[in-house]
């Protein structure tokens, strides 16, 4: 039995409007804006996976077995990204403290300026959606997605 054309266009149309699909999108249309903004200020050669992955790294270090759970991806492609963050001179890995055979990665000081001007890049996307939906709309926004994200207490 084959499903009619109507059913199809209606299961479609309604895909389009997915939560799931939206995020999706969202995101990849923030990593390619941000990701221009950064091309364009900075001349970093940075990729998509690069700079996708910025938002989980903390700060003040963490491991890269920790980077991995937190982003998402697997330990295998945080090893490459964080190589290559290495080799751009953005982080360093250092011995972890608290276990010999692990390390901590750390951001440099070009690093650290780095991630000043990222968040430069990131405030600028957000300045393009206050001007499509406004500055309460997109902080409402933010607050639904941080409490989808993160619970109904955020």
């Amino acid at each position: 039995m084959s499903i009619p054309e109507r059913d199809l266009a209606d299961m479609g149309n309604e895909l389009k409007l997915s939560i799931g699909r939206l995020l999706a999108l969202a995101r990849r249309d923030f990593l390619a804006r941000a990701l221009g903004h950064v091309r364009e200020r900075q001349g970093q050669p940075l990729s998509e996976a690069q700079l996708a992955i910025l938002p989980f790294l903390e700060p003040s270090g963490m491991r890269a077995s920790a980077l991995a759970e937190r982003s998402g991806l697997s330990k295998q492609r945080v090893a490459k990204i964080v190589g290559e963050y290495e080799r751009l001179g953005i982080i360093r890995r250092r011995p972890d403290p608290d276990d010999g055979r692990a390390t901590i990665i750390v951001f440099t000081d070009k690093g650290r300026r780095f991630l000043k001007r990222n968040a430069e890049a990131r405030h600028a996307v957000e300045e393009h959606y206050v001007s499509i939906l406004g500055a309460k709309r997109l902080e409402e926004l933010k607050k639904d997605l941080a409490r989808l994200v993160y619970g109904p207490k955020t």
